[in-house]
């Protein structure tokens, strides 16, 4: 059986069918079979054969024997009692977690059969966290399914104070236009109140679709373009470093000036390449035209990219499988983020940014201009800060609400610190309630007791065996009644053991060198060195003076003393 998607032939067997010019009237099928197959191997050069059939670029399908047939058979099936299952699965959702959003649309086609259309999922819990915690700056993106089943996932992710991604909302769609784009952002608006977008900012690619639903349905909400996206296919037009360098310094300026300064020398390097960026319109993609106040001032539709990335391998499976598996990675990515906290009152991601700001600021000379008001100057550049309404000239300060170069040199300068200053939005939130104390120490008369005290109805602990009426043995003459401690055969006039080590005597003083001497006379000690008899050494005495000397010069003069110092004789 050969199928060919997209087009109107169909091999039955029997009947002609042509491909690409050629006859295929009285070919059997396996003939048919192995033609194509040959076909296609030489015009693709590779065939990527799969589990269930043979995919090849051009939208080509073929099964070859009656086993794969069946197969392709059984998916089908499989799939059409998996999408009956949709209906339960959101009512499941509404039951179980009440405030939880759930739709869906099915198309009715002339045979009066309901096909899918598209699905959406928005949970309670992530609704409430997203209205009372995170900032009106959403990220809009889709991605394709990589299952059996063709579509694209559209959903929507914030980035909280921590900097980390929070999905919002998400939806399964047959195609990504305005239409499901309109349907799909007209739920989201009911759910998260966003009215007609006033203080709001979106960030999204350059999808036609989805900026026309937004301009219908937000009219105020500010609109930012991915700045990757319009570069990218700005290098493709105009080739050159130096068309994306410049492109990064229009994005980077924050002021007004600077940028058209800068659309002036891309004027001149390339008329054409100047008016395809004025035609983007540069308030949606540079900072200098960006709202302030909305505590980002991010470039890029990073936050989707990166949500994209952790399901790449959901959006392979059926659709209640990948829509669960988005509900256990939520819940998983909710309870953890509660659990770790912040381990100070700026969060980690700040903080690095902080830090670094702190390591350029060398660069920048800070000048009085009034009661907390400063001028920061480096070479031909120069700003105005005012610490008291947290401004600064250059803008910075106000896109991302936590400070730029100027204000922490500024800060730096009054010695004070600069996570003070942070906005809010960044800060660990405080509590009126009166801090607790620890609880006083109890004074407990005698011995604490550590182990739990054990009612009369419950077992003991470790049972030991008695040795109560325990015949003992000696272990030497094996005889009972006795051990081998007290028993009677051995000999316990001499010791078991001779003594390895002899106490150390003092050292000798005064009247105790006379005995020392006639101890050596009599050859019942060797010297007068320190050693006994025995071989132990003793502590040296000082040389004496006075009396003893005399006595030391009648012993060397008699021979039991060879010199002045205590030694051998």
């Amino acid at each position: 059986m050969v199928f060919l998607q997209d087009t109107p032939h169909r091999y039955t067997g029997g009947e002609t069918f042509m491909f690409n010019g050629y006859d295929f009237s009285g070919m059997d099928l396996h003939g048919c079979c192995e033609f194509i197959e040959r076909f296609v191997g030489e015009l693709f050069e590779k065939l990527y054969y799969l589990a269930r059939d043979l995919t090849i670029a051009n939208g080509l399908r073929v099964i070859t024997n009656e086993m794969d047939y069946q197969v392709f058979i059984d998916v089908e099936g499989t799939l059409i009692e998996h999408y009956a299952k949709l209906w339960f699965y959101g009512e499941e959702i509404r039951i179980y977690n009440p405030g939880s959003t759930v739709s869906m649309d099915v198309v009715t086609m002339s045979d009066r059969t309901n096909n899918f259309s598209k699905y959406y999922v928005c949970f309670d819990g992530v609704k409430k966290g997203w209205l009372e915690e995170c900032s009106k700056v959403i990220e809009i993106d889709g991605c394709f399914l990589k299952g059996y089943v063709t579509g694209e996932l559209l959903c929507i992710v914030e980035r909280d104070a921590g900097d980390q991604i929070y999905p919002i909302a998400w939806a399964v769609v047959c195609v990504e236009n305005k239409e499901n784009w309109k349907w799909f952002m007209s739920l989201l608006s009911d759910d998260i109140n966003l009215g007609m977008g006033q203080g709001l900012t979106l960030m999204s690619d350059q999808h036609k679709g989805l900026m026309e639903a937004v301009k219908e349905l937000l009219p105020q909400a500010e609109h930012r373009q991915c700045a990757r996206h319009i570069v990218a296919k700005f290098n493709k037009k105009f080739l050159g470093a130096q068309f994306v360098n410049k492109f990064w310094s229009a994005f980077n300026a924050t002021i007004e000036q600077s940028f058209k300064e800068i659309m002036k020398d891309i004027k001149l390097m390339s008329p054409m390449a100047s008016n395809y960026l004025i035609e983007k319109d540069p308030k949606t993609w540079s900072r200098a035209y960006y709202q302030v106040g909305r505590c980002c001032s991010s470039m890029e539709n990073r936050g989707c990219e990166s949500f994209n990335a952790v399901i790449v391998e959901a959006t392979k499976k059926p659709i209640i499988t990948m829509l669960e598996e988005l509900r256990m990675y939520m819940m998983n990515k909710l309870f953890t983020t509660k659990l770790n906290g912040w381990s100070s009152d700026v969060s980690y991601e700040i903080r690095l940014r902080l830090n670094e700001l702190k390591l350029n600021q060398m660069f920048w000379e800070v000048l009085l201009s009034g009661l907390n008001q400063f001028e920061t100057r480096s070479r031909s550049e120069a700003y105005d800060v005012d610490l008291d309404m947290r401004t600064c000239s250059c803008r910075m300060l106000q896109l991302n609400s936590y400070g730029c170069v100027h204000s922490v040199s500024a800060i730096n300068y009054l010695n004070k610190d600069v996570e003070k200053y942070v906005d809010p939005y960044f800060v660990r939130p405080e509590t009126n309630y009166i801090p607790p104390l620890p609880p006083k120490n109890r004074m407990i008369h005698g011995r604490q007791k550590t182990k739990r005290v054990r009612d009369v109805s419950e077992k003991g602990g470790k049972h030991r065996v008695s040795k109560k009426g325990k015949k003992i043995s000696c272990s030497l003459c094996k005889v009972e009644g006795h051990n081998k401690k007290t028993c009677p055969n051995v000999d316990r006039s001499r010791p078991n053991k001779l003594p390895t080590r002899f106490h150390r005597t003092k050292a000798p003083k005064g009247e105790n060198v006379k005995k020392m001497s006639a101890e050596v006379a009599s050859g019942s000690r060797i010297g007068m060195d320190g050693r006994d008899t025995h071989g132990s050494r003793v502590k040296r005495t000082k040389i004496t003076k006075g009396e003893n000397v005399k006595k030391m010069i009648v012993e060397v003069a008699s021979g039991s003393r060879t010199r002045m110092k205590y030694g051998d004789t």
